[in-house]
């Protein structure tokens, strides 16, 4: 992508290629890793598997590759992190009852910052919305009010330099 940037500036791409990029790294992540199990893979292995797989759309496979990372025993940041992505990929490929499980049982960090508590905002209304358009609208419903206690934990009394310190750190 760094090439297309490049072309971009010469004038030899038009930004509106980009999509076409885009999708075309999709398929190659594809095939790429469609030779890969996440079960051969560890530590941060295992993690660059889950990313590829998820950049690849293949959201069941990265599932697998982010739960045999966190099982390796990732903490502090970078099992949040995985744990986002987890979520998201049980998200994507519809297992929303264990999405739902690990969003009500998400370990709260005495430093979790803005930028992880935004991430969980997301999450939870990315899985509400999924489950309304599954008609479980009481399960949504509790889903969207725990996103929306989230958000309001985030601290935003600083200013935007109290926020850029939350999300840094």
């Amino acid at each position: 992508l760094k090439a297309f940037d490049k072309e971009l500036g010469q004038g030899k791409a038009q930004p509106y290629e980009w999509e076409e990029r885009v999708e075309s790294l999709t398929q190659f992540a594809a095939q790429r890793a469609q030779a890969f199990k996440p079960g051969d893979w560890q530590g941060d292995e295992a993690l660059a598997l889950a990313l590829l797989c998820g950049r690849a759309e293949m959201h069941a496979a990265a599932a697998e590759a982010y739960r045999v990372y966190l099982r390796g025993g990732a903490r502090g940041r970078q099992a949040d992190n995985a744990r986002g992505g987890l979520i998201q990929a049980l998200i994507e490929s519809e297992q929303l009852d264990e999405a739902e499980k690990l969003l009500n049982g998400w370990p709260e960090g005495a430093k979790e910052g803005a930028a992880l508590r935004a991430m969980r905002v997301e999450l939870h209304k990315e899985a509400a919305v999924r489950l309304r358009d599954r008609g479980l609208y009481e399960r949504a419903g509790a889903l969207a009010r725990e996103g929306y206690d989230t958000a309001d934990a985030i601290d935003f009394s600083g200013g935007a330099a109290g926020l850029q310190d939350q999300v840094l750190g």
